[in-house]
């Protein structure tokens, strides 16, 4: 589970912040990334500690707006990285 969530970090941080940004567009961009992280893991800990719902239900909605988020985030990355270059150096 660690190697599966933390692999992306060198990629991200490095490869496609250092040519897409400037430094203050760095600066913004992990700052809004981690804003985002924070935000993020305190809905997901709500939804899981409401008690209306049964365990099992609460589970599984949150591993399928988990798994959502995770494909929209890849898909979207996907794209950017292969589709977005082309606009802009043809």
């Amino acid at each position: 589970m660690f190697f599966a969530s933390n692999y992306f970090y060198t990629w991200q941080f490095s490869d496609y912040n250092g040519v897409l940004f400037n430094i203050q567009g760095r600066a913004l961009n992990n700052t809004v990334y981690w804003i985002a992280q924070i935000v993020g893991s305190v809905l997901i800990g709500l939804l899981l500690d409401q008690k209306q719902y049964r365990r099992r239900v609460r589970a599984f909605l949150a591993w399928t707006i988990l798994l959502c988020m995770v494909m929209g985030v890849h898909i979207w990355a996907w794209y950017y990285q292969k589709c977005v270059p082309l606009m802009f150096f043809p």
